[in-house]
C-alpha cells in the first residue's frame, strides 16, 4: 500500500516492536504498537480505540482494516474489514 504513494493516511498497528520499527521505514506509514488480539472483535475494538486516542479518526468515521486471521500468524493477511470508528459492538 505504501508503494502507491497514496494521499490517504496509512496507519499500521502491530503488537510487535520489531514490526513497528520496520513499518516506520515505509513511505508515508505511521506505525504504532497495540496489545495482541485474539479475535476480529478485539482487532476492531483496538483499532477504534487507538485511532480515537491518537486523534487520527473520530467517532463515526470510516476506516479500513487489513489483517490476518487467525491473528499472530505471520503471512496470514486474508481479511479486509470496513468499520465505523466507535461502532465496534456488532463484530
Amino acid at each position: 500500500m505504501a508503494r502507491q504513494r497514496s494521499h490517504i493516511r496509512l496507519i499500521a498497528l502491530t503488537p510487535s516492536d520489531k514490526v513497528r520499527n520496520q513499518l516506520s521505514l515505509l513511505w508515508g506509514t505511521e506505525a504504532y504498537t497495540v496489545d495482541p488480539a485474539r479475535s476480529m472483535a478485539e482487532v476492531v475494538h483496538q483499532v477504534s480505540e487507538r485511532l480515537q486516542s491518537l486523534h487520527i479518526a473520530g467517532e463515526g468515521e470510516r476506516v479500513e482494516i487489513v489483517t490476518g486471521m487467525p491473528t499472530g500468524v505471520s503471512g496470514s493477511t486474508n481479511t479486509l474489514r470496513l468499520i465505523k470508528v466507535g461502532e465496534d459492538d456488532r463484530y
